[in-house]
């Protein structure tokens, strides 16, 4: 599970200029409403994330239009600076 925490920090700080340690780093992330990423999503503004390592999981709370963190992580190097990215777990 660290690992995976590790990846997502490291994803998320390459998106935000991160604090000195890592529970400012955890504080700065932005909190979405639901609305929102729903709207962000179907309009290709934004990826959501299920930040589940175990697909079994994933298959399980996989909201619509969640890609798998396996996916993400397949993405990740194409992606742009830019891509706004929503990571959830239920």
């Amino acid at each position: 599970m660290k690992r995976i925490l590790d990846k997502i920090v490291g994803a998320i700080a390459s998106f935000f200029t991160p604090p000195s340690d890592s529970e400012s780093r955890l504080a700065e992330v932005p909190r979405v409403p639901p609305a929102e990423v729903k709207r962000k999503l179907a309009s290709g503004e934004a990826l959501l994330v299920c930040a589940y390592e175990d697909e079994a999981k994933f298959r399980e709370r996989a909201l619509e239009g969640a890609i798998s963190l396996q996916e993400f992580e397949s993405r990740l190097p194409a992606l742009s600076r830019a891509q706004e990215v929503t990571f959830y777990c239920a």
